[in-house]
């Protein structure tokens, strides 16, 4: 296994840069933020801070990140184009952009909000409102019963 730390202080989105990242040469690899910590406004986005990884009481040691800190092993030591195509994504990175899941996610909780907010007002509503009602309905449970969840 090949450890390569890189320091990137700004924020980033984990699950984009995962889609980012597939999307490039570098190959496949495990990718721990250690140098972050959840935004306090957006639970998509990972911020930079110094923090404890791990800590063992018994022998004493522990494994400290600096802000912006991220770990990633591959199986092998990257190739130079590798290693520069790592550095270009996470430079081009931008963690206020969603993902497709994401934006799904976002919506299914709109949609649930709006579900509980017209759920009065049902009887009343005229035919394009009760459609549009009806699909977000629909939507939500497809979504909620459907394993994988399908793109709807």
């Amino acid at each position: 296994m090949a450890e390569v730390i890189k320091t990137v202080v700004k924020d980033f989105n984990p699950a984009l840069l995962a889609e980012e990242l597939a999307a490039t040469i570098v190959p496949t690899s495990a990718t721990d933020f250690a140098g972050f910590v959840r935004s306090d406004t957006d639970s998509n986005v990972a911020t930079p801070q110094a923090r404890t990884v791990s800590q063992d009481g018994v022998a004493g040691t522990r494994d400290d990140a600096v802000a912006g800190e991220i770990r990633f092993t591959f199986r092998d030591p990257l190739t130079a184009a590798e290693d520069t195509a790592l550095d270009d994504a996470l430079t081009a990175h931008v963690a206020t952009v969603t993902t497709a899941e994401q934006d799904r996610t976002a919506l299914d909780a709109t949609d649930l909000d709006q579900l509980i907010a017209d759920l009065p007002n049902i009887a009343t509503m005229n035919n394009g409102a009760l459609k549009v009602h009806i699909e977000r309905l629909t939507r939500n449970y497809v979504r909620d019963a459907k394993s994988p969840t399908p793109p709807v």
